[in-house]
């Protein structure tokens, strides 16, 4: 049994170069850009999500 996960697109700005680096970074990696931005997204939110 398969369980699909909603998702949104996300659209950011970012400098040119941390975007390239990043993209070849997670590349080099064999990994996939979007679970990537999630990871850091999920991180981020545990580490400032207290309001």
């Amino acid at each position: 049994m398969f369980l699909i996960v909603p998702r949104d697109q996300f659209k950011a700005y970012v400098e040119r170069q941390l975007q390239r680096r990043f993209k070849a970074i997670v590349a080099y990696q064999g990994k996939d850009i979007s679970q990537v931005v999630s990871e850091l997204l999920e991180e981020w939110v545990k580490e400032n999500g207290r309001c």
